[in-house]
């Protein structure tokens, strides 16, 4: 892993803020911060999904169909296909995974290799629902928060990613949009990305350093379902390609070690009453 020096370049809009990471070539682990213990992961060591703790990604969104025959299980990845072919009146097929059980308050990790493909879409994200329950949840009338740990747009440069929460009603407002731009390709090897939901604040974490603090004591609070997915969203999508994920590890602390932990993050909140751009110490 490299370590990277985050800069804030400039406010763009309410909510909307750019981020200049640059590289240096020193070594370093993405881990949890300080505090948090293992509470459930997948390897995706097995030879296929764990079907009792995952739910396929089926169905359209963007210019894709959604099929299970799209995600397998290869050298200790998830590996989503991505392909050109027409499949129930779309000319491309993606995938994506959906964990079976809520969770709610932690730290949630993904190592992931992106594909540079033109027209695709990856993310780690999560949803009020487990997009199974409902075919089109974000339109129910109840406060709710979907949270975007990262999302690439493969039609934008490879050293470009977003990240952000989006409140889906009463009324659609983002709690942030921020976009992160390094001085290398994401898609020449692997990258973590990782996000701390808690009652109080929301962190943001690229391998493993701290990009944002928002705060969220006025948003919904509800059990969160995890999606590792990717769809094709522009018509004229590159023909083939493929995301690999390496892991996905869920995190609890304990209430006693939340209360101590809390502390810096609201007192940054409040003394600042903006959402905190310095990295964490770790």
């Amino acid at each position: 892993m490299k370590e990277y020096l985050l800069l804030p370049l400039r406010e763009m809009r309410p909510f909307y803020t750019i981020v200049c990471l640059l590289v240096f070539q020193i070594q370093v682990n993405a881990q949890a911060p300080v505090g948090y213990k293992l509470s459930w992961s997948d390897e995706f060591n097995a030879t296929s999904l764990d079907t009792t703790m995952w739910k396929y990604r089926v169905g359209v969104s963007g210019t894709s169909y959604q099929r299970s025959e799209n995600v397998t299980l290869e050298d200790g990845k998830v590996m989503i296909n991505l392909k050109k072919e027409t499949y129930k009146n779309q000319s491309y097929t993606g995938g994506g995974i959906i964990t079976k059980r809520p969770k709610k308050y932690g730290y949630y990790e993904t190592r992931v290799k992106l594909d540079g493909g033109y027209g695709w879409h990856e993310a780690f994200w999560t949803s009020w629902m487990s997009g199974f329950d409902d075919k089109n949840p974000a339109y129910k009338n109840m406060d709710r928060l979907e949270i975007d740990c990262f999302e690439h747009y493969a039609e934008y440069a490879n050293n470009y990613f977003t990240y952000g929460a989006i409140q889906w009603w009463p009324i659609k407002k983002n709690a942030n949009r921020d976009y992160v731009t390094v001085n290398y390709d994401l898609t020449a090897g692997y990258q973590v990305f990782g996000f701390e939901y808690t009652p109080d604040y929301l962190n943001y974490y690229f391998n493993g350093k701290l990009l944002k603090t928002v705060d969220v004591r006025k948003l919904a609070k509800h059990d969160l379902y995890l999606w590792l997915s990717c769809i094709a969203k522009k018509p004229d999508a590159t023909a083939s390609g493929a995301v690999f994920f390496d892991y996905l590890r869920c995190y609890e602390m304990s209430d006693a070690a939340y209360k101590l932990r809390k502390k810096k993050f609201i007192d940054q909140l409040d003394s600042l009453k903006l959402p905190v751009k310095t990295l964490e110490g770790m």
